[in-house]
């Protein structure tokens, strides 16, 4: 339903004395003329001056002319569906892909129609339409729930979203700890979980951090981060970490897993010897018992250049200051370093640096 109003800062019935009056003013105005002139052409200027006279005094008292539209804007859920690679693991609970499939049917909420926002999460959001739900690859290797949390707060900001629905394993291994979000959400959040809730026997490869960019001839860290649960090594049977650059093996750790411990972490010194975009891979054998293998091996691509940083350091005179850039900039590899220093015979070329 639409409705209109005009209202102004004043009393209406003070705006009506004065427009009365100043057409009253108007009218003793045109009493009579010099030189004489036709009732009608009288007539005439005297609406037009009490018309003038009339808006102005309205628009003294400031009109606001306002427009009301009303509708309704039904309540919407926000239905947020898992997309990681664990969500394929079969555990004891039986398959989650099939639990994931038997949950929202059971669940009834896409019979909402248009009520319900999809959305799949992983490492990002994605929102997708239902007849996508079933094409869903279920290949994230990270999933971030506190996204998924954060992206619903933001769409209720255009949308009536009044609580979301999750399907989720609820295994993270990135972004924050979505209880927090959560909180912050401010609305009902309602989770279905798949799968078995206790920890499985697993071992995964859980981030590798390094450089997007590197040099030839250069040394590069490669930090591996490995969670494991449930398994215990020998000293003398250590499990094996490899580091391969474009498929071939160029390195190896080992690693002493323990039964109490579930975060491990280890770091290679990488030397690229070909210039070009090199995937370096982590993996780590497959051992029996494992929940899944597909998380046994992790991938990342850094760059080689070939080309060598060339700086140029002018002084006006040796000084702690310049000794200290020199050993910061002369240990890298991949910069050379021309220093120079000014005399004090040649005053002219000092004064262009002070």
């Amino acid at each position: 339903m639409n409705s209109y109003s005009l209202g102004i800062s004043g009393s209406w019935i003070a705006v009506t004395g004065i427009i009365i009056a100043a057409i009253a003013f108007a009218v003793y105005c045109y009493r009579s003329t010099v030189p004489p002139i036709s009732s009608g052409k009288k007539s005439i200027l005297i609406t037009l001056r009490s018309f003038a006279l009339a808006l102005f005094i309205l628009a003294l008292f400031e009109p606001i002319l306002s427009f009301v539209k009303s509708g309704i804007d039904s309540p919407k859920i926000a239905l947020l569906l898992d997309n990681s690679q664990s969500m394929t693991i079969t555990d004891k609970s039986g398959n989650r892909k099939d639990g994931f499939h038997s949950a929202l049917d059971n669940s009834k909420v896409l019979s909402l129609g248009d009520e319900v926002r999809i959305a799949s999460f992983q490492e990002e959001m994605s929102a997708i339409d239902r007849e996508r739900i079933d094409s869903m690859k279920f290949d994230g290797q990270l999933t971030d729930i506190s996204r998924a949390i954060r992206w619903t707060a933001e769409q209720s900001e255009n949308a009536n979203l009044r609580s979301a629905l999750m399907i989720t394993d609820g295994a993270f291994n990135a972004g924050a700890n979505p209880l927090y979000d959560a909180e912050l959400l401010g609305k009902p959040l309602y989770i279905i979980g798949i799968g078995d809730s206790t920890e499985p026997k697993d071992i995964a490869i859980q981030t590798i951090i390094t450089n997007d960019l590197t040099y030839l001839e250069s040394s590069v860290p490669i930090n591996v981060n490995i969670k494991a649960n449930g398994f215990s090594d020998d000293i003398a049977i250590a499990t094996k970490l490899i580091l391969s650059d474009n498929g071939t093996p160029i390195a190896e750790q080992s690693l002493i897993l323990r039964k109490d411990q579930q975060a491990y972490s280890a770091v290679f010194d990488y030397h690229p010897k070909t210039e070009g975009i090199h995937k370096l891979t982590a993996s780590i054998s497959p051992r029996e018992g494992e929940l899944t293998t597909k998380n046994n091996s992790l991938s990342e691509f850094i760059t080689v250049l070939k080309q060598k940083r060339r700086i140029a350091l002018f002084a006006g005179a040796p000084s702690s200051d310049v000794s200290f850039i020199r050993t910061i900039l002369s240990p890298s590899v991949q910069q050379v370093l021309h220093h120079s220093n000014l005399s004090h015979r040649n005053a002219n070329v000092v004064n262009l640096f002070y």
